[in-house]
């Protein structure tokens, strides 16, 4: 017989044994799931298991890996700490990722430790995958010695869409249409964090192309039509061309289980109002590559570019920027390798801002401030002028920052981001929303120097120019420049205080002050004339001469202005006077513009006798020129139909013009023309 202290000590090993047999079941099952993609139901399983077997550190290591899967970098950091801390010689790797979940928390400084303390600890290492995650510490611990710089540099405004674009699960490529109108990607159930055999067969599981359309503060989103949206893929990372005429995009299909994914590129054309039939393009996609997230652009001859991302051969490691050109066929280039960009690791979402000259990428592969950064190069396929440059917050957060891209103007668009905010199913940072962008930079001041008496306000050139600009209270040259070729000097500027001072020979200092105030009424461009003021040394008097109804003698009182202007020609050799005849509207066109003729002439021939008496030669420096009845300074007849004697005489006249080669007010002369009335009885 069996003592009761042997029945108990029984009863609790059946128990043991039970309870180990279901432990197990609880950890195979937990593994299948975490194959499968399903990381949260996979953690349902794994957490009452380490319960079980508290000191069983592949299960916390493998609860922090299907939380870095979902990124919820909160719980990563949690069981990636606990298994470094029972067990780092067993799971070198896991203070790295310990180290990356703290970082993008923004935890910096614990992460620089732990990053630090990571490679020391493999410092000796063989292993490849240690390696690799070696550099990416070194990359990210660079990352966070500039967080004082990059958190500063605030290029943009980013705010959350919210719903209406915005899923409870993954949003993606966001794209302006115009500023009304998006185009989108969106998947509608969370396999992104958890993966469902019976949700995959049906159209749910699929990412899919929307049009979003912004009514007041809301947004609809509208699917577009199973042309583009076919059943048995992913469908997504759209971009229509210019002329809104084509759409490319990508068909992505899983291969080797969750995660893995195969996308190829895709087009189709504008037929009326809807997308015609899918076309693949077939000389960029590959059996053994992924093609994916096309973004167009032009080159310097203004031909077609299509950038895109593939982790084909020839690459420099993972997903790269790739680029052709459109050819006369319609058909592509062979693709090239944007190697000015790209590195070992991966980099993501080209976009090309043409407005600006610049390309803006996401990578893992630079300094950051966690995860996926935005960069951006200036120049162009033929000449990049800047280093790779870090967009800095806020387009950058802790988190992934991708699919970056603005409207034509380069002023305003969208990205996409887990940052803390997102509208997410699971978690603060488990799921991508798209955010608004809209650049800080991009306000310019434009303006030329002219003269305050030149009525066309032609451009002053040789004007030295100083810019100033009040910068957090404190004001600073902006620019210093000579102007020239009757250019226009351009700044990019704040919203901010301004003064402009010009200093040019013959003319007093300019001083212009330009509130801010002042681009809160301007799209993008303030434009200016500065105005100078001559200094005046000298000033010339023109005045018409009148004739009587019908005649083109010149009446003895008038000879005294003809004197007056014989005496400037003498004066200035180098000046060309312009005399035009003009009559009022008696008469027949042919008659008046002969009469016209006959006044121009009467007052040259008067000029020209003064110039033989005194042997000056002004036959080349004389012109003339009949406007007959056409150029009237006043009415030939009154609003009821009468004869208006008063306004013809004053239309019965020839004016004169002083043309010289030189700007007279660079000579300290300015020119008067006044309009005086008629003299004598006409």
């Amino acid at each position: 017989m069996f003592s009761a202290k042997r029945i108990f000590f029984l009863t609790v090993s059946i128990a043991l044994v039970v309870s180990s047999c279901k432990t197990r079941k609880m950890i195979k099952t937990a593994d299948r799931l975490f194959e499968e993609g399903s990381y949260y139901n996979a953690t349902e399983y794994y957490i009452p298991a380490t319960e079980k077997k508290p000191n069983n550190t592949r299960l916390t290591y493998q609860i922090g890996a299907a939380n870095m899967a979902m990124r919820d970098y909160s719980t990563m950091a949690e069981y990636f700490g606990q298994t470094t801390t029972a067990n780092e010689k067993a799971w070198p790797d896991a203070r790295y990722y310990y180290a990356e979940a703290l970082q993008m928390q923004g935890e910096y400084d614990s992460a620089a430790y732990h990053f630090n303390q990571f490679l020391i600890n493999t410092k000796e290492t063989s292993d490849d995958g240690i390696r690799v995650l070696r550099e990416r510490a070194q990359l990210n611990l660079g990352g966070i010695e500039l967080m004082d710089s990059l958190s500063s540099m605030e290029l943009a405004s980013v705010s959350s869409l919210g719903e209406g674009v915005n899923s409870n699960f993954q949003d993606l490529a966001p794209k302006v249409i115009d500023e009304n109108t998006m185009l989108v990607g969106s998947m509608v159930n969370d396999s992104v964090i958890n993966y469902d055999y019976e949700i995959s067969e049906s159209n749910d599981y699929y990412a899919e192309l929307f049009i979003a359309r912004k009514s007041g503060d809301s947004w609809t989103k509208e699917r577009l039509d199973d042309d583009i949206n076919q059943m048995g893929a992913h469908v997504g990372n759209g971009v229509i061309s210019d002329d809104g005429q084509t759409l490319y995009y990508t068909r992505c299909t899983e291969i080797n289980g969750v995660g893995a994914m195969q996308c190829r590129l895709f087009k189709s054309s504008k037929i009326g109002n809807d997308w015609g039939e899918s076309q693949e393009i077939v000389e960029l996609n590959g059996e053994d590559f992924t093609t994916t997230q096309p973004s167009l652009g032009y080159d310097s001859d203004n031909n077609e570019v299509l950038y895109f991302v593939s982790n084909r051969e020839g690459g420099q490691g993972g997903l790269d920027v790739w680029y052709t050109s459109m050819l006369e066929d319609g058909t592509f280039s062979n693709p090239t390798n944007l190697k000015e960009v790209n590195t070992k690791f991966d980099e993501f979402s080209p976009y090309y801002d043409n407005q600006n000259q610049r390309l803006y990428f996401s990578s893992l592969g630079y300094p950051g401030m966690g995860g996926f950064d935005v960069y951006f190069v200036d120049g162009n396929l033929e000449n990049w002028i800047s280093e790779v440059t870090n967009a800095g917050a806020p387009i950058n957060s802790a988190t992934d920052d991708i699919y970056f891209a603005l409207d034509e103007r380069g002023r305003k668009g969208y990205m996409v981001s887990n940052r803390v905010g997102t509208t997410s199913s699971r978690g603060e940072t488990c799921c991508d929303d798209v955010f608004e962008v809209e650049m800080n930079s991009g306000l310019f001041l434009s303006g030329y120097f002219a003269s305050r008496n030149d009525a066309s306000q032609a451009p002053i050139n040789g004007v030295s120019a100083s810019t100033y600009m009040d910068i957090n209270g404190s004001i600073e040259m902006i620019g210093e420049d000579v102007t020239e070729g009757g250019n226009s000097l351009v700044y990019e500027v704040g919203a901010s205080n301004i003064k402009v001072v010009g200093d040019a020979e013959g003319y007093y200092q300019s001083v212009t002050e330009i509130d801010g105030s002042a681009f809160e009424l301007v799209e993008d461009t303030l434009f200016m004339i500065y105005l100078m003021d001559p200094i005046i040394r000298e000033t010339i008097t023109v005045k018409p001469v009148y004739f009587a109804f019908d005649q083109s003698d010149i009446a003895e009182f008038y000879q005294v202005e003809l004197d007056s202007l014989y005496s400037v020609l003498v004066e200035h050799p180098d000046w060309i006077l312009q005399i035009a005849g003009h009559t009022d509207s008696r008469g027949t066109d042919d008659y008046n513009d002969a009469l016209g003729k006959r006044r121009a002439n009467a007052a040259k021939d008067y000029l020209m006798a003064l110039g033989m008496a005194d042997s000056v030669d002004l036959a080349d420096r004389i012109m003339t020129i009949s406007k007959g009845e056409s150029s009237p300074i006043a009415d030939n007849e009154s609003a009821a139909g009468e004869d208006n004697p008063a306004g013809r005489a004053k239309n019965r006249r020839v004016t004169f013009r002083l043309l010289n080669d030189v700007n007279s007010e660079e000579d300290g002369i300015e020119i008067k023309y006044e309009d005086t009335d008629p003299q004598g009885t006409f």
